[in-house]
């Protein structure tokens, strides 16, 4: 497993590989009693304890047992070493299946292998959900355990649902075809009923400024949505130039077609309030 870059230290004797076998059969005990302790936790959230559920299988797997065991007998390897070379394997075999969810759940098998290693190697990380206090998180993804360790407090008052664009790319690669667009619009809503507010106060007061131009007319007023953003943010002078650029060129227009039957329109936001 490559981002761990675990270190492969040589064995001499046979009595240091079975030392190096038990270590890892007592890590395996202590990440599923990680794994059982995050699942405990997890409350009613059905879909955690399910995902929680298939981690636990993965470290109770005999043939994952079996094959660190010769890894560190035949190859006389360190355990940590071991099981990253055994996983990494189950992984490659993952990511090169042709069905889109089965490949997937190599994420699975990269999560499980991360908890095993840092088992042994003494790095045990603190669960998010533990925590009491504000943390910055700054990672290339996170593993699907820690997601769904999260508490809701944490979720809504994150950066992420304000900074998800709605590209909606994932929506196009994801197995399950979930609509993370639509429930990050969710989420968001959920932040500013609970009073967690908007982490990113410019994000919240584009999307207000974007809706109130169109409830006021039907149709997007581009320059009176800008002025209308400036003001709720206070930025009233980074695009200025550009603007004014765009102004001149004809790409920006004072004045919008509004939609003829703007009484509809507004009835949708009232329904929807």
């Amino acid at each position: 497993m490559a981002e761990l870059r675990v270190q492969r230290l040589p064995l001499s004797t046979r009595a240091e590989a079975e030392h190096e076998k038990a270590r890892f059969e007592e890590a395996l005990g202590k990440t599923r009693t990680e794994l059982l302790d995050l699942a405990s936790r997890l409350g009613d959230l059905i879909e955690g304890r399910q995902l929680i559920d298939a981690h636990i299988l993965l470290v109770d797997d005999p043939i994952l047992k079996r094959d660190v065991h010769r890894r560190i007998s035949e190859g006389m390897l360190n355990a940590e070493y071991a099981v990253s070379q055994v996983l990494s394997e189950v992984i490659e075999r993952f990511e090169s299946m042709k069905d889109p969810y089965t490949r997937e759940r190599s994420a699975d098998v990269r999560d499980v292998g991360r908890r095993i290693i840092n088992q042994l190697v003494g790095a045990e990380k603190e669960a998010l959900m533990k925590l009491d206090m504000p943390v910055v998180i700054v990672a290339r993804e996170l593993d699907p355990s820690v997601t769904a360790g999260l508490r809701k407090d944490q979720v809504l008052g994150s950066s992420t649902i304000w900074l998800c664009a709605s590209c909606e790319t994932c929506i196009t690669r994801c197995p399950n075809e979930v609509d993370i667009a639509r429930m990050m619009d969710v989420l968001r809503q959920m932040a500013l009923e609970s009073g967690k507010g908007a982490k990113e106060k410019s994000v919240l007061a584009f999307h207000e400024a974007f809706l109130s131009s169109i409830k006021s007319g039907g149709r997007l007023n581009e320059p009176m949505m800008m002025v209308n953003y400036k003001l709720k943010s206070g930025d009233l002078f980074s695009d200025m130039a550009l603007g004014l650029d765009m102004f001149t060129k004809g790409k920006l227009s004072i004045f919008a077609p509004k939609t003829k039957d703007v009484a509809s329109v507004r009835k949708i936001f009232e329904k929807t309030r």
